[in-house]
């Protein structure tokens, strides 16, 4: 099975293990990338923080990664693509808030210090499963926020006049998790600008379910541009098919398409 196909059934699981899913979205951009390298090195400081404390809680594991291990915030370059490749990140100790929480989260899972993603926006959290009001910032290794500090955090990043919702703390499921590593990704590469890596970008994302249709345009459109006419026909043929008050539409731009591949 090729990286893309087991992106995609990853996609039909209710819950897949997180660390699969950063593996088969790091094989698109390394392609060498072994299907068992960050599962390894997830292994290797699970085995360690086993070996250095009694004090299994969520606390205990992110004062272990991100102060004894030095994994931290990537401040000074937050939009360094590398900052979302989870093997990267092992790598080189910098991260953005979403994967360096995927890190505690999978190292946890390994020693049954059960952690949530708490996608909060903006700012993505660590929350303790069985105690809902304590709450982790990989990004500034702090640990033991409750409410009212994570609304502080929140009014820090949006200003004081933005509402905050407690709703905003609930528990992040793994595709939601997955839709916003994807859609961090499709800005580094907007700006950058890297079509090449965007399109398979967009290609991920139009897996995943319940995706927006403007996604899958943006996919055609991108397709286009570097050439893939074959495959940006079919993308807005699967347009059709999705939007049928849009089909004519959508079919004559695959007919154009197929036309200039010819």
């Amino acid at each position: 099975m090729d990286h893309t196909a087991r992106f995609a059934a990853l996609m039909r699981e209710s819950a897949p293990d997180l660390d699969a899913v950063c593996t088969a979205i790091a094989q698109h951009r390394a392609p060498s990338l072994a299907d068992d390298e960050i599962g390894i090195q997830l292994d290797e400081l699970a085995y360690g923080y086993l070996h250095s404390t009694d004090d299994r809680t969520g606390a205990s594991l992110c004062r272990y990664l991100f102060v004894d291990h030095g994994f931290s915030g990537n401040a000074a370059h937050y939009y360094d693509a590398a900052n979302s490749y989870l093997d990267l990140v092992l790598d080189r100790r910098l991260g953005i808030p979403l994967s360096l929480s995927v890190l505690a989260i999978e190292v946890g899972r390994r020693v049954e210090v059960p952690l949530l993603a708490v996608g909060m926006p903006g700012h993505v959290l660590l929350r303790e499963r069985d105690d809902p009001g304590s709450f982790h910032d990989p990004f500034a290794a702090t640990v033991g926020l409750d409410f009212a500090e994570c609304e502080e955090l929140f009014h820090q990043m949006h200003g004081p006049a933005t509402q905050f919702d407690v709703s905003m703390l609930a528990p992040t499921p793994t595709i939601q998790l997955t839709a916003r590593m994807l859609n961090n990704l499709t800005h580094v590469y907007l700006h950058e600008p890297d079509l090449a890596s965007l399109a398979w970008v967009l290609r991920l994302r139009t897996m995943i379910p319940g995706v927006e249709v403007d996604v899958v345009r943006q996919l055609g459109g991108v397709l286009s541009s570097l050439g893939h006419f074959w495959e940006a026909a079919s993308v807005f043929e699967d347009l059709a098919e999705r939007q049928p008050e849009l089909a004519d539409q959508h079919t004559s731009a695959a007919v154009r398409l197929r036309a200039n591949s010819n």
